[in-house]
């Protein structure tokens, strides 16, 4: 469907003029463009060629892929096995470093912590949301950390309240083997935690003198 109507209702002839004199110029300039761009391309590929056949120290061929000679190929040293050379050394390395690193007594006597998004977490932010410790603003979750000042929800650590979990293991805990029933019951209770932000939570704990008693009954593997 024509437009030329359109264009004679709205604008004026001089303006009609200039669009398609403008128009015009463009279509003599587009096939200049596209041949600079092939000529740019093709001075690119030259130089590439060019810079190759100086690495490899051998005359141009045009169209013929070089494969490596038979005296270069026997200078390099083969990988052994499935490893490529220096490999080896740095997975041992690797074996080194996960041998150094020692399960904490926490972790080992009495489990992982339940996240906030776990049972216990979703059942310890109901409690703090009826005593008004958690509430939303602005479309963001926030929580009442231990010194009264309010943080993103993302920040909160699950923190062991009233009694700090060394202390329940040392005093009580151990009694009962570690990870056993007893104990991972106590840890996914959510009347033993509250949320604290997680600076206050980890420094909070790092303050404490006490350390984790070996277990009374074996360990639970």
């Amino acid at each position: 469907m024509s437009t030329s109507w359109h264009y004679d209702l709205l604008l004026p002839d001089a303006a009609i003029e200039g669009m398609q004199a403008t128009v015009k110029r463009l279509d003599d300039v587009t096939p200049k463009i596209d041949q600079h761009m092939q000529q740019a391309a093709q001075e690119i590929g030259q130089r590439v060629n060019k810079a190759l056949d100086e690495y490899l120290g051998q005359s141009p061929i045009r169209g013929v892929t070089d494969k490596p000679t038979k005296a270069k190929a026997d200078e390099l040293e083969p990988p052994k096995g499935n490893e490529l050379p220096g490999a080896k050394s740095n997975s041992s390395n690797n074996i080194k470093t996960k041998k150094a690193r020692k399960i904490s007594s926490r972790l080992k006597y009495l489990g992982k912590t339940p996240s906030k998004t776990s049972r216990t977490g979703k059942e310890v932010i109901a409690r703090m949301r009826k005593e008004g410790k958690i509430r939303d603003k602005f479309g963001k979750t926030l929580f009442k950390d231990s010194k009264g000042n309010w943080h993103p929800l993302s920040q909160a650590d699950m923190a062991h309240d009233p009694t700090d979990a060394v202390r329940w293991w040392n005093t009580k805990g151990r009694q009962y083997g570690a990870k056993s029933k007893e104990v991972r019951e106590w840890m996914l209770d959510p009347n033993n935690y509250t949320l604290d932000h997680y600076s206050l939570n980890r420094s909070a704990g790092a303050k404490l003198k006490e350390t984790y008693l070996p277990p009374i009954n074996k360990l639970k593997k």
